[in-house]
């Protein structure tokens, strides 16, 4: 599918040069690892397509699609994170770590669709919110890159939504 090729070859800028900075790689984290961060955000697209892959098979292969570019994120935030000398463990600024609980474990198609929808959104907000308040540039191009990527995740999960109905 289309999201799979975009992935291997879409180029994210790079973050190269350390900038040491406490309140950026906090923005950062939780974004990384936020209730809604990506890793949340990936595996609860994970769950889900193992959970419809024997009812819709392609729904689930798009969801694992878009799964694999939020893996992604996490690999680029993740260095990001390191560059301004923060350690990207699996919690989110205020040290609370990840767990199952923040996954919605849902079983029904539409309802799945819709709450990726809404998670793809407040990432949207999170990511604009991030770069209004950091200054690097080389910080500001990778999360704009990004936020693209969410920006179209959204879309095409409209789009789903609307041929289901």
């Amino acid at each position: 599918m289309e999201i799979i090729e975009n992935i291997s070859k879409k180029e994210y800028p790079q973050v190269k040069n350390y900038c040491k900075n406490s309140y950026y790689s906090g923005i950062l984290q939780n974004l990384f690892a936020g209730s809604e961060g990506e890793i949340i955000t990936f595996l609860q697209l994970q769950y889900h397509a193992n959970i419809i892959k024997n009812f819709h098979p392609k729904i689930a292969d798009l969801l694992n699609e878009i799964s694999l570019t939020d893996l992604k994120h996490q690999q680029l935030l993740s260095n990001a994170i390191q560059m301004t000398y923060g350690n990207p463990i699996y919690a989110n600024s205020q040290a609370k770590w990840i767990g199952g609980r923040q996954i919605d474990y849902l079983k029904d198609t539409k309802q799945i669709i819709l709450t990726n929808i809404e998670l793809k959104e407040k990432a949207i907000i999170d990511y604009k919110m991030a770069i209004s308040k950091i200054e690097n540039i080389q910080i500001k191009l990778l999360l704009n890159s990004i936020l693209n990527d969410e920006e179209n995740h959204r879309l095409i999960l409209k789009k789903l939504l609307k041929s289901l109905n």
